[in-house]
């Protein structure tokens, strides 16, 4: 890839990153994926675990 291209891309990504949190603050991006973690960890230990995946 090209240094143009790379420059590109880097200003396509920042574009999409602004997009996507728009109208979100810091806090609640940090707040969001710290869930989104916590939830991919209960799925994953329930994996390890051989229980079904819990719905609440």
């Amino acid at each position: 890839m090209n240094e143009a291209a790379r420059v590109r891309l880097r200003e396509l990504a920042t574009e999409v990153r602004a997009e996507v949190h728009e109208g979100i603050s810091d806090e609640e991006y940090v707040a969001a994926l710290q869930v989104l973690r916590k939830m991919i960890a209960n799925v994953e230990g329930d994996a390890h675990s051989g229980a079904t995946p819990r719905t609440s």
